[in-house]
């Protein structure tokens, strides 16, 4: 099967561009012949299109309350974070806002309300692709591309 790009990258919905394919040959057609006119694009890479876009800490929160977290939980879990860092870092060195403390939970596993991005469409083809399905039927790959800059004119409109 051929890669199918939904919508075309003349056209971007909301400025993401949806990347569906198969096999890894395909991806790396896209980024030679579409991608390189689009040179600030972000991607992340999904081994199966049906996973929706989630940040770990929502999944959790779906898996063990069918719900998304409150501002509150959100408040209280990077709280937990912080007091549990306490004499651990190094003290010429402390996050100075809410989302370098939530990056820096990332770093060491914490289910944060981050998604990560990289600027490299391969990184994005290598989340893709770095296992192989468990169920008979191969599920279909996936990688959003998002364009800052389309992203950009449509909160200025």
């Amino acid at each position: 099967m051929k890669v199918r790009v939904s919508p075309g990258f003349s056209e971007f919905e909301n400025g993401v561009v949806t990347i569906k394919l198969n096999d890894y040959e395909d991806f790396d057609y896209v980024i030679r012949e579409k991608l390189l006119d689009h040179p600030y694009m972000v991607y992340r890479g999904h081994q199966d299109i049906n996973w929706p876009l989630r940040t770990t800490i929502d999944r959790l929160f779906f898996q063990q309350k069918k719900r998304f977290p409150t501002e509150k939980e959100l408040e209280d879990h990077l709280l937990a974070f912080q007091y549990a860092t306490r004499g651990r870092l190094v003290s010429d060195w402390l996050p100075s806002d809410n989302n370098s403390w939530w990056s820096l939970g990332q770093h060491f596993g914490l289910a944060t309300p981050l998604l990560d991005w990289t600027e490299s469409p391969y990184v994005a083809a290598y989340f893709s692709f770095s296992e192989q399905s468990t169920s008979e039927e191969m599920p279909e790959r996936v990688v959003y591309a998002i364009d800052p800059v389309e992203i950009e004119k449509k909160t200025q409109a």
